[in-house]
């Protein structure tokens, strides 16, 4: 059989990203080829009340530019960077990377806790039996930053300009929190093309 890639931007600031990573967990843990569905998160900044930022950064809904996000504070990686160092090759909707994302992102919407803050991240992680140590390697490493800037930069590179976006594929693009059913449907239709194309 064959797989299936779910690739996915989110704005940790974003309520909708909030929701939309909810459904989209939902619909692929009820899915039947859900051990076949790859889903891979990446980083967008586009709301900037996650984040203290330079007077001279103009928030606006298409998302920072490059040269943005590098004077934004190193702290307002650190919860893309702690999500980032647990991506995996692991299918389904309950990878460790998808927990501590939507973890993070329901401490900030439903607890109203600071995200940006190590100590909040600690925190989190040791929910998920991540020690303290690794938190702070991840949230601290350049290598790691940077693979959060690319992935921004590839999301800016596909034209996205608010979030969360969805990719099936590499084919199929969805975009907007969408209900659980909506959701099924972008699945089977993504399952279709691809089975036309084998």
């Amino acid at each position: 059989m064959t797989s299936m890639s779910i690739d996915i931007w989110l704005d940790f600031s974003s309520l909708a990203s909030y929701l939309g990573l909810n459904g989209i967990r939902q619909a692929v843990s009820e899915w039947s080829h859900r051990g076949e569905t790859r889903l891979a998160l990446h980083p967008f900044f586009g709301d900037t009340n996650l984040m203290d930022l330079p007077e001279s950064v103009d928030p606006s809904e298409r998302g920072l530019s490059i040269s943005e996000v590098s004077n934004i504070d190193d702290h307002a990686h650190a919860a893309q960077s702690l999500v980032a160092s647990l991506a995996q090759t692991e299918s389904g909707a309950d990878t460790l990377q998808l927990k501590v994302a939507e973890a993070l992102m329901r401490s900030r919407f439903e607890m109203g806790l600071d995200i940006t803050d190590p100590d909040v991240l600690i925190g989190i992680g040791q929910d998920f039996g991540i020690p303290a140590k690794q938190v702070l390697e991840a949230i601290q490493s350049p290598a790691i930053a940077a693979l959060v800037d690319e992935g921004y930069s590839l999301g800016l590179h596909l034209g996205i300009t608010s979030t969360p976006v969805y990719l099936f594929d590499e084919a199929l693009l969805a975009q907007g929190p969408l209900g659980q059913q909506e959701f099924t449907d972008v699945l089977q239709a993504a399952r279709q093309q691809q089975q036309a194309g084998e």
